[in-house]
């Protein structure tokens, strides 16, 4: 996998032998959400999609996440959006394995469909480096 981040224009299904290594990514810090509100809106934001999903009397298959990271690259940190949801893939089955506990683009093949995050207040960079980040994987910016 190169360097450089991935845009969703340039992915394509890897190899399963091909997957870089991610043992050295940290993809759970045990950090406390922000405060009992944000906590709450994330769960409300993915339980919905999971209660509630279908379409066309077919449920489509789907991701839906809340505080997880989306990492683009081995050599970059991951962004962490209060939610994403990414149409047309599925979690894999075991998710114990450290390369199937985040949003890794390579594994997933594509850049989340929707991407949501909450911001209270403009420090963080939240409303504008974020978004920035997520346009070029690709991603419109988040609601």
């Amino acid at each position: 996998m190169a360097t450089d981040a991935v845009s969703n224009e340039s992915l394509q299904a890897v190899p399963v032998e091909l997957y870089p290594v991610v043992d050295h990514l940290v993809t759970e810090d045990d950090a406390p959400v922000d405060n009992v509100f944000s906590e709450k809106q994330q769960r409300l934001l993915t339980e919905l999609l999971h209660s509630s999903w279908t379409a066309a009397g077919q449920p489509r298959p789907f991701v839906a996440m809340a505080n997880v990271g989306l990492f683009s690259d081995v050599h970059r940190p991951a962004l962490v959006p209060d939610a994403l949801l990414s149409l047309d893939v599925e979690l894999p089955a075991d998710v114990h394995p450290k390369r199937h506990r985040s949003y890794f683009l390579w594994e997933y093949g594509k850049a989340p469909d929707v991407v949501v995050e909450v911001v209270s207040n403009r420090e963080g960079g939240e409303d504008t480096v974020l978004a920035e980040q997520l346009r070029q994987l690709g991603v419109e910016p988040p609601v």
